[in-house]
């Protein structure tokens, strides 16, 4: 009877220590991908901020040529408006 518990005490042991192994080997396949995972988002957070800083550009552009376009519909409006109303004066004034 002592041998059989001896013998199954050996074998408990056994399969410990190889549960042992598995997981620290599983422990460090985990921290290996969990570091791949870091650097992919690291990576991907690299990624996005140059990608908001180009579109923060384009915007810029986008809206100092709005502002420039509007300059010049004002002035066309304002001279628009100046000619339309000598065109009437003159037009009012050979009428009269």
């Amino acid at each position: 009877m002592d041998k059989r518990f001896e013998q199954m005490q050996k074998t408990m042991d056994e399969r410990f220590e190889q549960m042992d192994k598995r997981f620290e080997q599983m422990q460090k396949t985990m921290d290996e991908r969990f570091e791949q995972m870091e650097k992919r988002f690291e990576q991907m957070q690299k990624t996005m901020d140059e990608r908001f800083e180009q579109m923060d550009k384009r915007f810029e552009r986008a809206d100092q040529r709005f502002t420039e376009l509007s300059k010049r519909i004002d002035r066309f409006m304002f001279w628009s408006m100046g000619l339309t109303v000598a065109a009437m004066f003159i037009v009012y004034r050979l009428t009269a």
